[in-house]
């Protein structure tokens, strides 16, 4: 009996060493199914990212295009519309218009 005691104790080890094994094999294993579908998300993410900036500099470049049609060079809508609404103020015309309101209206203030 004294001799079977450190075989047994050995054997008790070696199962509880066995089990430990599988266990950290198994949670290796999950976190690799872990890791790659991770990564997966990853690259899809970046995927949707490239995507996303193309459509925003698509975007960009569709509304700032102009447009060529047989040698007649066509602006897009946008810069016509903030043309057409510009106002360009030239400072000394400006004042020598203001001035000459000014003496018409005193013209017409004597008038009367």
């Amino acid at each position: 009996m004294l001799f079977l005691r450190p075989t047994v104790s050995l054997s008790k080890q070696l199962a509880r060493d066995i089990r430990w094994e599988k266990e950290v094999t198994k949670s290796i294993e999950a976190l690799e199914i872990e890791i790659d579908a991770l990564q997966e998300k990853l690259a899809t993410s970046k995927k949707r990212a490239e995507n996303h900036e193309a459509n925003i500099m698509d975007h960009a470049v569709k509304r700032r295009r102009t447009i060529d049609y047989g040698g007649k060079r066509r602006v897009s809508m946008r810069i016509m519309q903030n043309r057409r609404n510009a106002v360009i103020f030239l400072y000394p015309l400006v004042e020598d218009l203001q001035q000459r309101n000014e003496v018409l209206c005193l013209q017409a203030d004597t008038i009367l």
